[in-house]
């Protein structure tokens, strides 16, 4: 059964996702916060102008790196928490990015960690390649 995806991101970079997950047949809503790249995916995705207004719509609303927000300060922990205390329940919510604080972590029914096990930068000392790692 196809479900509805609500991407909020601050940039484009999840673009890819939002438009593999419309080609699965789920339908997606995309909002993207910074205006030189609200063009991104365009013809792709549909986007939404204002997020807030379709949580209610959403099955599934994936905040793209919102943990680096709130990490770097821009966004209040108890605030982000205060919101999805107050979701609708039918709605299930996905935080992404590194440095969770302990009161998201805590309130969280699934939390996981990626590890870096081996890597090229530090295993061959190659440098990053223009188009692929970033």
């Amino acid at each position: 059964m196809p479900k509805k995806f609500l991407f909020v991101s601050l940039s484009a970079l999840i673009s890819d996702i939002a438009w593999q997950i419309r080609k699965e047949g789920n339908e997606v809503k995309y909002f993207i916060a910074d205006p030189g790249e609200k063009e991104v995916g365009s013809g792709f995705v549909e986007k939404v102008d204002k997020w807030e207004d379709f949580v209610d719509w959403a099955d599934i609303v994936i905040f793209d790196e919102i943990n680096y927000a709130i990490d770097y300060g821009y966004l209040d922990e108890k605030e982000v928490l205060s919101r999805l205390k107050s979701k609708p329940p039918k709605v299930h919510v996905i935080l992404t990015g590194r440095n969770a604080k302990s009161g998201l972590i805590q309130f969280s029914d699934l939390v996981t960690e990626m590890k870096e096990v081996k890597h090229p930068f530090k295993t061959q000392g190659l440098l990053a390649h223009a188009g692929i790692d970033f």
